[in-house]
Parts: C-alpha cells; sequence; structure tokens
C-alpha cells in the first residue's frame, strides 16, 4: 500500500503598488482556488489610493514593507509559513486548478532552475491546459520553501 503524501501548504504574495483598480479580479482568482492557498498576503510600500483596504476588505493579510519589488516580495516570504510561495502580479488572473496543480506537483517533473539555502525555484511547470512554460515567469515565481 503507497504511503499517504501531505500536500503542501501554499501562500499567495503580491505586491502591490497603487492597484485598487486592478487588485480585486486578481484577488477573486485567488479566493476561487479549490482548494483554497492557506496565506493570501499583499504587501504594499504605502499606495496612495486604497490598494491595502481593498485587499484586506477581500480577506487578504496586507502587510507594508518600505518600496521596491523584490523587498516587498521578501517582506512576504519572511511573514509565511507555507511551504510553497507563489509571487503573483497584483494585475494577473490565478488560473483555475493552479493550487492544486501545485499541491500534487510532486508527482510531476519540474525542472529546478536556481537553488538557494531556503528555496529552490522551479520554472517550466505546467498547469495543465492552461499554461505553459512561460506562465511561471508571468507570476513572477514558484519557490518551493527546504
Amino acid at each position: 500500500m503507497a504511503a499517504s503524501v501531505v500536500p503542501p501548504t501554499v501562500a499567495v504574495i503580491i505586491p502591490a503598488m497603487n492597484e485598487e483598480k486592478s487588485l480585486p479580479t486578481t484577488l477573486q482568482s485567488v479566493l476561487a482556488q479549490k482548494p483554497s492557498p492557506q496565506e493570501i498576503v499583499v504587501v504594499d510600500p504605502g499606495s496612495t489610493d486604497r490598494t491595502s483596504e481593498v485587499a484586506s476588505e477581500c480577506g487578504a493579510q496586507v502587510l507594508t514593507s518600505p518600496r521596491g519589488r523584490a523587498v516587498q516580495m521578501n517582506a512576504g516570504a519572511r511573514n509565511t509559513k507555507a511551504d510553497v510561495l507563489l509571487f503573483l502580479h497584483a494585475d494577473t488572473g490565478l488560473p483555475e486548478g493552479a493550487v492544486a496543480a501545485i499541491q500534487v506537483a510532486g508527482a510531476h517533473e519540474c525542472n529546478v532552475a536556481g537553488q538557494s539555502a531556503w528555496f529552490l525555484v522551479i520554472e517550466g511547470f505546467s498547469f495543465g491546459a492552461v499554461a505553459s512554460k512561460n506562465w511561471v515567469a508571468t507570476v513572477n515565481g514558484l519557490f518551493w520553501r527546504m
């Protein structure tokens, strides 16, 4: 009998600056995932619009950080506990089934594109018919916490 595999937990991290108009659609695509990601984090470096309020109203955890996409991404990564970190642009929808596909990624062939002490960078991960090798680049990256 095969051993039961516990699926990895997933956090979606969205760096956002003045994205009140596009953020609701992005967050709806994340909230519609079955299963849901364990964490949804929007990192705002001080938007002058309602970005933080919109994120909070949609149920996302809101963090503040200094300006800069990489700084925001790092702040989000430091404040999550999930096994897998999915970085998503604030104006990008997450394809249906993306979280489920990530959770079964161990059964699929993936290319390790980089490695640090904390993360593996996965490239070429396919979400079936809805994605291609370019999809991971579109969402900034998919990182497996080590």
